[in-house]
């Protein structure tokens, strides 16, 4: 699922730090200030033809929008798996299972 206030939030930062107010965007892109605003506060959900024009106006990619949504739902997804193996282990098992991780992410990160 898609968190559009997070969408909204990163079209919002990008204009400003672009010096752009919603009305020259609105002018930019023909899309509404009205409609902008609801974009930006997650009140309304842009099409995917609409963070397009976004992205070519605000010199950047459709990812840049999306990027925090798709690791926040991957995460989300990893972190339930996580519980859901972790469920019906000992206190002991938890234990060996941590440190096995702890390990194997030093090694992980030492191989880059």
């Amino acid at each position: 699922m898609i968190d559009y206030c997070a969408v909204g939030s990163r079209i919002r930062d990008l204009r400003t730090k672009r010096n752009i107010t919603q009305r020259e965007l609105s002018r930019m892109t023909d899309i509404s200030p009205q409609h902008i605003a609801n974009i930006e506060s997650g009140k309304a959900h842009p099409s995917v033809e609409t963070l397009v024009v976004f992205s070519n106006v605000l010199d950047t990619t459709t990812d840049y929008f999306l990027s925090e949504v798709l690791i926040t739902e991957q995460d989300s997804r990893f972190q339930s798996d996580i519980h859901d193996l972790l469920e019906d282990c000992t206190t002991t098992e938890k234990r060996i299972l941590l440190k096995n991780l702890a390990t194997l992410k030093t090694i992980l990160k030492d191989t880059k």
